[in-house]
C-alpha cells in the first residue's frame, strides 16, 4: 500500500513540475514576442502622421506574428493581457 501511495505522490510531483515547466516556457515566449514588438514600436520615427503610424503598427504585427510564427489572433490576445493598447 505505502508503495502505491508514493508511486501516486511521484506521479502527481512529476505532472506537477512538467506543467511548471510548460507554464513558464510559455511566459518566456511570451516575453520575447513582447519585448521583439515593443522594441520595433518604440523605434519608429516619432514624426510619423496618424496613418503612417497604423500602417507601421500593421506591419510590426505582421511581422513579429512572422517571426515567432503565431496568428495574428495569438498576438492580440498577448497585447490585451499586458495592456498594450498600440
Amino acid at each position: 500500500m505505502e508503495k502505491v501511495v508514493l508511486a501516486l505522490v511521484f506521479l502527481a510531483l512529476v505532472v506537477a513540475v512538467s506543467y511548471y515547466r510548460a507554464v513558464t516556457q510559455k511566459e518566456r515566449t511570451q516575453e520575447q514576442i513582447l519585448g521583439y514588438y515593443k522594441k520595433r514600436y518604440h523605434a519608429l520615427p516619432k514624426d510619423l502622421s496618424p496613418y503612417e503610424k497604423r500602417v507601421a503598427l500593421a506591419e510590426i504585427r505582421d511581422e513579429t506574428a512572422q517571426k515567432f510564427s503565431i496568428p495574428l489572433s495569438e498576438l492580440d490576445e498577448i497585447r490585451t493581457d499586458n495592456e498594450l493598447d498600440y
